[in-house]
């Protein structure tokens, strides 16, 4: 595991596969509207849609960045702004994987694979929902491993059993 301390943090931003997924998301349309418009001028519209959407999602990708020191944790989104906690302060860390809406209405707004930082009460700062999607595998691995070696007293808690598992109606085997 790397050394994590003031000098040497560990910096994640997001993996080019995400580049990649948004970028054919969007490319593709792009490109089909660019062959549409030689047959007739008014797919440009749509090619220039096109191109705002992947300049945008690029936009957004490139805009998360979670910082993680010997004294604190920084995560920065595109309409998030950036908010910080000191790990002294996390009470604990559960790491989520929601699916079908989630629990609860307001989980539809959130990221569905996420790792939520909760503070301490004392701390009077608000829980922290990091979107792990966007984010390359390894990294994610050797932030959760960092997290549980140096927090005192608090906790990585593993996936909870909250994802929703098809159930047999009652009354059939």
């Amino acid at each position: 595991m790397q050394q994590i301390d003031a000098r040497h943090p560990l910096v994640m931003r997001a993996a080019r596969s995400a580049y990649w997924i948004l970028g054919t998301m969007a490319g593709a349309p792009f490109t089909l509207s660019i062959v549409a418009s030689t047959v007739h001028r008014s797919w440009l519209r749509a090619a220039v849609i096109c191109l705002v959407a992947m300049a945008v999602s690029f936009l957004w990708l490139g805009s998360f960045k979670l910082v993680l020191t010997d004294e604190v944790i920084t995560y920065r989104t595109f309409l998030g702004g950036t908010s910080s906690i000191r790990l002294d302060d996390i009470h604990e860390v559960v790491r989520m994987a929601v699916r079908a809406g989630g629990l609860r209405y307001a989980d539809r707004f959130k990221p569905p694979i996420r790792l939520v930082i909760v503070p301490r009460a004392s701390a009077g700062e608000r829980a922290m929902a990091v979107n792990l999607k966007v984010f390359n595998r390894r990294e994610v691995a050797q932030l959760l491993e960092a997290l549980d070696g140096r927090l005192q007293g608090g906790s990585v808690q593993p996936v909870p059993s909250i994802v929703r598992r098809r159930t047999q109606p009652t009354g059939q085997t």
